[in-house]
């Protein structure tokens, strides 16, 4: 097992929680609300790390985050919840005591084969083994239907553009929410640029663009005009730890798609929903109905748990989900609406490129 305490690897505790988030596909701004700490907070300490373990970008230092889990490292927070999606923006819980009871309550172990494992929330569904209404014999096999399609939902689409609201709220019922805007264009298996901002408060922590364009990463700082520039990871086009029907999942396994992983914008969770296709779905799932969404047919699927519930607007076209709710013992806890959505439609190759006004970060 690896020691994180020796040499020059030794990290801080603050740092192995920053170090988890990094390997999840955080950007510093949801780093610093997750954990609490200020955007500029969470730029130090991602320095710090990239100096300590002599990693030069972003990717390196996620690359070697996953080496660790590899050999068998714990990090502290490697099952947190909301990542399939972007997950609870921490800030809106009272305390850390609150937070990580949370956590322990949602948390899943991500599974990765091919010599990766990687600790990260598939919106902390708890799935497995939770008791519901006996459905028919007709409505499971619709339903064991539904969530093959969720499971191969990568193999349905090339492009996908459009804009997804995603709102967090304070699950103990004191009001807050905090709304995202995510505005996106993916072009598969490894092209995207991802931008997200506050529509609650213009500017506060959402300063950040992401794009890869198939063999580098940038994360573009929109208020310095600068950027950082990475090597893609190569696990980022592993399919083989997907499983493709409903027989090779395993109980009490998330999968997640392995470029999702990277992608530091909480759409992903909904434009890859491997994750959703997880446990039990005989004792889990209900298929309530069907809704036009965006000009798309759509299956609402239902899934209980035991501190809570979600609902799934499924596209029966490709297996995004293009609707999501979740309540929490009986609390709001995360609602996500695609605002618009074209898929297979050409892109321009511009799109995946940093735009001509930004410099590189180690420019003068």
């Amino acid at each position: 097992m690896t020691d994180l305490s020796s040499n020059n690897k030794r990290l801080s505790k603050r740092e192995i929680e920053v170090l988890d988030l990094l390997v999840e596909g955080k950007s510093n701004k949801q780093i610093a609300l997750q954990v609490g700490i200020s955007e500029k907070t969470a730029e130090k300490h991602v320095a710090s790390i990239y100096r300590k373990i002599g990693a030069a970008n972003r990717a390196e230092a996620i690359r070697w985050g996953l080496e660790q889990k590899n050999n068998g490292r714990d990090f502290p927070h490697e099952q947190s919840s909301d990542s399939t999606h972007s997950k609870v923006y921490r800030t809106l819980l009272r305390s850390r005591q609150e937070r990580r009871m949370l956590m322990k309550k949602l948390d899943l172990l991500v599974s990765i084969t091919a010599g990766i494992m990687l600790g990260l929330m598939a919106i902390g569904l708890g799935v497995p083994r939770m008791l519901m209404e006996t459905q028919s014999a007709m409505a499971s096999n619709t339903m064991d239907d539904i969530l093959t399609l969720v499971l191969n939902s990568h193999t349905k689409w090339s492009t996908a553009k459009g804009e997804a609201e995603i709102t967090w709220y304070d699950p103990n019922g004191g009001g807050k929410t905090q709304t995202y805007v995510n505005q996106f264009a993916i072009y598969q298996p490894l092209s995207a640029y991802v931008d997200v901002y506050n529509k609650n408060e213009p500017g506060f922590n959402d300063q950040e663009i992401w794009i890869s364009n198939g063999m580098k990463v940038y994360d573009l700082d929109k208020q310095s005009k600068t950027y950082t520039e990475g090597n893609l990871p190569k696990f980022a086009n592993d399919l083989s730890i997907l499983p493709r029907n409903l027989s090779e999942v395993k109980v009490d396994t998330v999968y997640n798609h392995p470029f999702s992983l990277l992608i530091p914008a909480p759409v992903k969770e909904y434009l890859y929903p491997e994750w959703f296709a997880q446990g039990n779905p005989i004792s889990a799932y209900t298929l309530t109905g069907e809704d036009n969404l965006l000009g798309r047919n759509t299956w609402i699927v239902n899934l209980k748990y035991k501190t809570g519930q979600a609902t799934a607007w499924i596209d029966q076209s490709t297996g995004m989900i293009l609707k999501y709710s979740r309540e929490e013992n009986g609390q709001k806890f995360v609602d996500a609406t695609f605002t618009s959505l074209q898929l297979d439609m050409p892109l321009e190759a511009s799109t995946f490129s940093v735009p001509a006004a930004y410099r590189s970060s180690g420019q003068p």
